[in-house]
């Protein structure tokens, strides 16, 4: 079986443990959000998300958005 190339998943895989955070709030959490600059698939496929970490006594309130 061939070993899988780094750059065969530019573009459709990422580690959004490792991504740059897009918002960072000291005692309250960590939020990276996928758009077309950190995966170009996003905007082929027409979806998003966000991966929300939050810390101990903190909150985080729901967000809906949608395309008209």
């Amino acid at each position: 079986m061939p070993e899988p190339k780094v750059v065969d998943r530019d573009g459709f895989v990422i580690n959004c443990l490792e991504a740059p955070l897009d918002v960072d709030i000291k005692d309250g959490g960590r939020v990276v959000v996928l758009n077309t600059k950190n995966l170009p698939l996003v905007g082929e496929v027409g979806f998003g998300a966000d991966l929300v970490q939050i810390d101990g006594h903190s909150m985080c309130s729901p967000g809906f958005s949608c395309d008209s």
